[in-house]
């Protein structure tokens, strides 16, 4: 799948994010701390090496509130990668 490693993490294209964002839209998730459906999109983790019982294609995917009076605006949520990151070909 495409994407820069840096670390362990995946650093997202433009249109990945996008992808990202649209997957949030889709599931209504929303700021734990202050209800915003506004975000930034991060990096992703991959959680599969890190808990045996999680997918191999399972990604923890950095959010920041968009909200500037937001008390905590650091989140994330659980994608499949197939869901939301680019193929070599792509």
């Amino acid at each position: 799948m495409g994407g820069v490693i840096y670390g362990d993490n995946r650093i997202l294209s433009g249109e990945e994010k996008r992808r990202v964002l649209l997957r949030v839209r889709e599931r209504g998730f929303a700021c734990p701390a202050c209800g915003s459906e506004g975000f930034e999109v991060g990096e992703a983790l991959p959680l599969g090496f890190l808990w045996f019982g999680e997918e191999p294609d399972a990604y923890m995917v950095a959010l920041t509130c968009r909200n500037p009076n937001c008390p905590s605006p650091r989140t994330g949520i659980r994608l499949e990668g197939s869901g939301f990151l680019l193929g070599e070909d792509e």
